[in-house]
């Protein structure tokens, strides 16, 4: 690279996002992780093996921020991106068999 990208974003949790925002770590820049869900959202994956990877990645200094997603983006007067996050809670559909966002008004069953 010819100019450092400073601090870094990956929107997504998927194998590429992880793998880029490692080894961008691993160069020295702040890498930051941002997930819809959980890590690897495929279920083919092993939940224990992705635990792992997302433990390891943190403890080399990755940040990564599970149940968010971006909520508004601007480029700020010094020609940095801004981004604002949210958020959410989540509620497994048993007839989709997947997790998704909770009603932000619905309170969760016990």
């Amino acid at each position: 690279m010819k100019k450092s990208p400073g601090k870094c974003l990956f929107n997504g949790g998927g194998f590429i996002g992880l793998e880029c925002a490692g080894f961008l770590t691993g160069l020295g820049y702040d890498s930051t992780v941002i997930a819809r869900s959980v890590l690897l959202g495929d279920a083919s994956f092993d939940p224990d093996f992705v635990e792992m990877i997302g433990n390891y990645m943190c403890g080399q200094g990755t940040r990564i921020l599970l149940h968010t997603e971006i909520e508004s983006y601007k480029r700020a007067s010094n020609g940095q991106v801004e981004v604002k996050f949210a958020t959410f809670n989540k509620v497994f559909d048993e007839k989709a068999g997947r997790w998704v966002k909770a009603d932000r008004n619905e309170k969760p069953e016990v």
